[in-house]
């Protein structure tokens, strides 16, 4: 590895350390999470990214959903040349910045299981983001049409279908959207 790298890939290792190692608060006595709908008015898009380590691809997956918790849209997207779990991560957030600007809503909520990511998108310009600073950029630039945006953490259980279209990704010759009409 070229001596300019180590410092970059220290810092993903490092970011990668702390995601797994983070304990996340328990909302409820028995710790299970559930996905709750957004307030009215609100559009909700949850992302999750998955990395495979050994084939170097990633997937990410993405449901948006209205103030009613009715299905809007969905999104499989397979990854090539993924180097870590935070990358996918962020590229998660930045696929789901993008899908959600289809819509014509006023107030979005991206909401995902990595803790840093929403972090780094929700305090922006406050944190210094190394190697992946472009891509906080990029997704903070994507939702700057919306009126009124936040990102939310919640743990797996509160994302679990945006965990397993991710998941369903990693299986995909292509990257696959729905539309109206959820995937079964």
């Amino acid at each position: 590895m070229p001596p300019q790298e180590i410092p970059i890939k220290a810092h993903t290792w490092l970011l990668e350390f702390k995601k797994w190692n983070m304990v996340q608060p328990k909302t409820k006595s028995d710790g299970v999470q559930k996905w709750r709908k957004p307030e009215k008015g609100w559009f909700k898009c949850n992302f999750d990214g998955v990395w495979d380590e050994h084939v170097a691809g990633g997937g990410v997956g993405i449901v948006i959903r209205d103030a009613v918790g009715e299905f809007v849209a969905a999104a499989a997207v397979k990854m090539e040349g993924i180097t870590s779990a935070m990358l996918v991560e962020t590229l998660a957030a930045r696929e789901a910045a993008l899908l959600v600007q289809q819509w014509r809503a006023q107030k979005v909520i991206l909401e995902g299981d990595a803790l840093l990511v929403i972090a780094a998108v929700q305090n922006g310009e406050n944190v210094n983001h190394g190697p992946l600073g472009h891509l906080f950029n990029d997704i903070r630039t994507l939702l700057q049409p919306f009126p009124q945006w936040k990102a939310k953490s919640v743990n797996r259980e509160a994302n679990f279908v945006a965990h397993r279209l991710a998941r369903r990704s990693l299986t995909l010759e292509q990257s696959v959207s729905w539309f109206e009409e959820p995937p079964i």
